[in-house]
């Protein structure tokens, strides 16, 4: 009998890039805690520092559990959906590389799903701020429980208002949801900033029955790098812009109250302002994505701090871009010059 076609009941996609100081440590100990209802899907996004020979060797080791998925580097967004699409299990978790779950986070999770049906299990994580030694246990803010029909719009307000709940791998999802959820075509090609909340609202949008656990699952290890600290790049700015207008749509959608919605949009809004005016690239690029209506909107929702904020960082990256066109205008006005000087002399 071939193992590797049967079917099994949770599938766990783990999207790796250049994670290799973490893998071995981590995947040995998620192995000492699952049964063979549970398969591990390695999704390999393009690392370069030897994670794809080590996803290789637990799959020679372990061949009727762990499984490998290579591609070319696309982001977690993109490797997490390739990890499903390749899944057999009912119910997907995700992990990322460099957390882990507790011991006995499987047997939480396969008993609580054998004694409940719904489409999404939402569990509790403890965040580990390693530069401090400081751990915080994050739960749930409504009461355990399975919530179906009106009750649902208690999870989506609270996912609306809350930004510990924006991680998919605080959830456990029927895989049925993203087979009819990600069918679209995805708008954006590369997602670096708040990926796991776009894929959340979508998954919770299409859900119709949430099953709340306060036991903890998960431990996250914080960073300490951030993109505040990194600077802003187009790329994690357009993300940010398309995460957050999605959000707002979802907002009128789910009938959320406006002033709520606008003190959380405070937060990532203000971040990336802060990164754009105080990081170290160069405005060029940024230009477009900065002067987008979408952008401005944004903004504009989010609070008269904000605005101000954008207005200063407008004028800077307008001047940087004069400075630029003057100085265009005194090389070509000096090498114009230049050429005419040369032909004086040859006419004298």
């Amino acid at each position: 009998m071939n193992r590797s076609n049967v079917k099994k009941a949770f599938s766990i996609v783990i999207p790796i890039f250049n994670a290799k100081r973490f893998i071995s440590s981590h995947l040995n100990l998620l192995i000492q805690q699952v049964s063979e209802e549970f398969e591990i899907i390695l999704v390999n996004d393009g690392s370069t520092d030897g994670s794809d020979v080590i996803c290789n060797q637990f799959r020679e080791d372990y061949p009727d559990l762990v499984r490998v998925h290579h591609q070319e580097n696309s982001g977690a967004f993109f490797a997490r959906l390739s990890g499903v699409n390749i899944a057999k299990g009912n119910y997907i978790c995700f992990i990322d590389a460099d957390d882990y779950w507790n011991m006995d986070s499987a047997s939480i999770i396969k008993e609580t799903i054998s004694a409940h049906t719904a489409d999404v299990f939402l569990f509790g994580y403890r965040e580990i701020d390693e530069s401090t030694n400081h751990e915080e246990l994050r739960v749930p803010s409504f009461e355990p429980g399975l919530y179906t029909s009106e009750s649902c719009k208690e999870i989506r307000s609270n996912i609306l208002e809350n930004d510990y709940q924006n991680m998919l791998w605080t959830k456990v999802i029927r895989k049925e949801l993203f087979d009819s959820t990600f069918s679209q075509n995805i708008p954006l090609k590369n997602f670096s900033y708040a990926e796991d909340f776009y894929q959340v609202l979508l998954i919770v949008d299409s859900a119709n029955s949430f099953y709340v656990s306060h036991d903890k699952i998960y431990d996250y290890i914080k960073n300490p790098s951030s993109t505040t600290s990194k600077g802003m790049t187009n790329q994690s700015l357009e993300s940010l812009i398309f995460v957050y207008t999605e959000y707002l749509k979802f907002v009128k959608l789910w009938n959320f109250p406006w002033e709520t919605a606008k003190k959380r949009l405070v937060v990532p809004i203000n971040h990336a302002l802060y990164a754009l005016l105080y990081g170290h690239q160069q405005p060029g690029p940024l230009l477009e994505v900065v002067f987008s209506k979408n952008f401005f909107e944004l903004c504009k929702s989010a609070s008269k701090i904000e605005m101000k904020l954008y207005y200063r960082i407008a004028c800077f990256f307008l001047l940087h871009d004069m400075k630029k066109i003057l100085r265009c205008y005194i090389f070509f006005f000096s090498k114009i010059n230049r050429m005419r000087l040369k032909i004086k002399k040859v006419r004298a």
